[in-house]
């Protein structure tokens, strides 16, 4: 079972909303306007949920949200970052879990990992929009730097807490493990192998036996 988020956690949450805000990179131009900014951003996201990725153009974004398309050059450059900020920016700061018990951890740590990857947004976009990073290294690596380090940090302390308590091998690779349950999420719930409430059950009972194997 899942238990009720403290108000630590909420708050740490909305603490690591505003500053992955903040510290997101802003395209050239004018500062933005908040109310155009959020109307694009819920342009952006109403096309990703009726046309998936390939379907959302600046163009489209531009006429659906009432801005020019020269504004939303100006403040993204493209549609990668444009799709990136739509889907990710209320992404906040998870803590490190640390119960004393591996089991336990990587339970909240697959809360948030199923959570996040698993909405209908992420879903439908962050497949195609990962291919599109792989091929320009400076946007991969601040998007990588953004979200992906964060969380491998946690991964990795949540196992470096488990070898010292001899719940894990000095070799036990976190990042390994936090890659193969993103990609295991993206897939199970673009497939519809499994319902959400079966997959984080699922999940952590695999990574559990394999990783103490």
């Amino acid at each position: 079972k899942t238990a009720p988020q403290s108000a630590l956690v909420r708050t740490r949450r909305a603490r690591g909303r505003t500053e992955a805000a903040e510290n997101r990179p802003k395209g050239p131009g004018r500062p933005r306007n908040e109310e155009r900014h959020a109307a694009i951003l819920r342009a952006t996201r109403e096309l990703i949920l009726e046309v998936g990725y390939r379907g959302v153009t600046l163009d489209a974004v531009a006429k659906r949200s009432g801005a020019s398309r020269t504004t939303l050059y100006q403040w993204w450059g493209d549609r990668a970052p444009l799709v990136e900020e739509a889907i990710f920016s209320d992404y906040g700061e998870w803590p490190v879990p640390d119960t004393g018990c591996l089991q336990d951890d990587l339970a909240e740590l697959l809360e948030e990992i199923v959570n996040e990857m698993s909405r209908p947004l992420v879903a439908r976009a962050y497949p195609a929009l990962a291919a599109e990073f792989q091929a320009d290294p400076d946007i991969k690596a601040g998007l990588r730097a953004r979200y992906g380090d964060p969380m491998t940090r946690r991964w990795r302390e949540v196992f470096e807490h488990a070898v010292v308590r001899g719940e894990l091998p000095a070799d036990a690779n976190a990042e390994a493990a936090l890659q193969l349950t993103i990609g295991a999420v993206l897939t199970m719930t673009q497939s519809n192998i499994l319902p959400r409430k079966k997959l984080k059950p699922y999940l952590l009972s695999v990574l559990s036996h394999g990783l103490t194997a």
